[in-house]
């Protein structure tokens, strides 16, 4: 009644669900691995069909991961700045490990909104190699531009993630500051998601 957003997170059983996990190229269930809030995270993919359109979801509720990072995907939209992080991690950094372990590389990345942005610095990371993100030249940066389209449809504040530098830092470490900072992301001390 006073134009707020309500969100509704009713139970629900994975299993009656039309979806299923998704495989590798070797046909065993998809898990992958990204470095995360506390060290190594793992996210099982799942795979659902709408029309010919495939859909995957990533999901931290996985044993290995602490009872903290099984959290991380189980709700949209938490207030945390901590959790609103490691969704973006996951998003980003998360939707690049599932593609290429699909044996999918895309010549173009659509971020909606800043939530998987950090897609980007995946990208930069797969253009450098062996010589780190924050070594990244003009033109690699560029090349990573290039590739990647952003939009936004929440042109007001509240639609665009901002985060300390520390929080980045102890979420990401040093190497991938480094990145953010070399990239232009880091402005006033913080990451902004849509930088």
């Amino acid at each position: 009644h006073n134009g707020w957003q309500q969100e509704i997170y009713p139970e629900t059983d994975l299993y009656t669900l039309p979806m299923d996990r998704a495989e590798d190229r070797d046909g065993n269930d998809l898990r992958i691995s990204i470095t995360g809030p506390d060290g190594e995270l793992f996210a099982d993919v799942w795979k659902i069909r709408v029309g010919r359109i495939r859909l995957f979801l990533l999901d931290t509720q996985v044993q290995e991961n602490s009872p903290e990072a099984r959290k991380i995907t189980a709700q949209l939209y938490v207030g945390e700045s901590r959790i609103r992080l490691a969704q973006e991690i996951v998003l980003g950094m998360g939707g690049v490990a599932t593609l290429r372990a699909l044996g999918h590389s895309p010549q173009l990345y659509h971020m909606n909104e800043g939530h998987s942005a950090l897609l980007s610095l995946s990208l930069l990371a797969e253009e450098t190699g062996a010589r780190g993100v924050g070594s990244a030249t003009p033109e690699e940066r560029e090349t990573i531009r290039r590739c990647c389209v952003f939009t936004t449809h929440t042109p007001v504040p509240a639609g665009h993630d901002r985060f300390s530098k520390d929080m980045v830092r102890g979420m990401l470490g040093d190497e991938a500051l480094s990145g953010l900072e070399s990239a232009g992301f880091l402005r006033d001390g913080e990451l902004n998601m849509t930088y």
